[in-house]
């Protein structure tokens, strides 16, 4: 395993303290997806040349509250027991977030090619000619034919097979509701909500290749953009007088998700 290792663990109050240091990036090198680190105090110590003694007395630090630290998250502590009833096996508090910061480079990068290919398969995709449907089953056969546009066994990469992974709905609402609070909560998953959502998840990963990660970092950023609009967060009058905002369902929509991304909606 490895782990991202960034320079601010040398930085904060750590800073100098070689035994917690070593011992803190054995542990994230040994952390799973999860951050948990399933590892005996003996082992770590073996591992890193310092006696059972060192190892135990830096694990008691990194356990403890740290008032002076930059993240507010378990009081400042770096590692929790998994189990309170058994002496060792911890979770790494700040794992996730570490794990999905990108360098600003990095992202702006993936994002202007995610939008280029999004806008260049909208505009493809408008060109298709469609039969016109009732008006009552419109909506819903719509959502239905954007969900099954897209097959995974459809999309290659580089002569090999590449597999959409399946659409992570709850990670996704997850992620509205941590980026946008301001707007109105989803509290039922219909299942008009979930094929427009599953549309757009096979839109982006397709057009980018992404693996799952990749992808909720991308709806991430997705959603941020839409933070940054005062019109979609209801912070703009219109001339009328009132006063709108977006919701999920409209965010999941085709037309209206092209056109956030192109910035139709921000000052």
């Amino acid at each position: 395993m490895y782990a991202k290792l960034f320079a601010s663990i040398y930085q904060g109050t750590l800073r100098g303290n070689t035994n917690c240091l070593v011992v803190f990036t054995n542990m994230l090198a040994h952390a799973d997806s999860a951050g948990w680190v399933d590892m005996h105090p003996r082992a770590i110590a073996e591992e890193v040349g310092l006696s059972i003694e060192q190892v135990q007395s830096a694990i008691d630090e990194l356990e403890a509250p740290d008032e002076q630290s930059r993240s507010p998250e378990e009081s400042g502590r770096r590692i929790v027991r998994l189990d309170e009833h058994r002496a060792w096996g911890w979770r790494v508090v700040n794992h996730a977030k570490y794990r999905a910061i990108r360098s600003e480079e990095d992202r702006r990068e993936q994002n202007r090619l995610a939008q280029e290919r999004f806008r260049e398969k909208r505009k493809a995709d408008s060109n298709e000619s469609k039969p016109r449907k009732p008006r009552s089953a419109q909506a819903e056969a719509e959502a239905e034919a954007e969900a099954n546009r897209l097959h995974p066994s459809d999309v290659v990469a580089d002569g090999d097979s590449y597999r959409v992974p399946n659409c992570p709905f709850q990670e996704i609402l997850a992620l509205y509701h941590s980026k946008l609070p301001m707007l109105s909560r989803v509290r039922v998953l219909s299942n008009m909500r979930m094929k427009h959502t599953q549309a757009r998840w096979k839109e982006v990963c397709s057009a980018e290749k992404f693996k799952l990660s990749d992808a909720l970092d991308w709806f991430g950023w997705y959603f941020g953009k839409v933070a940054a609009s005062k019109f979609l967060t209801g912070k703009t009058t219109g001339h009328d007088g009132r006063v709108w905002s977006a919701d999920f369902e409209w965010l999941m929509n085709g037309n209206n998700f092209a056109k956030v991304i192109e910035g139709r909606y921000h000052e």
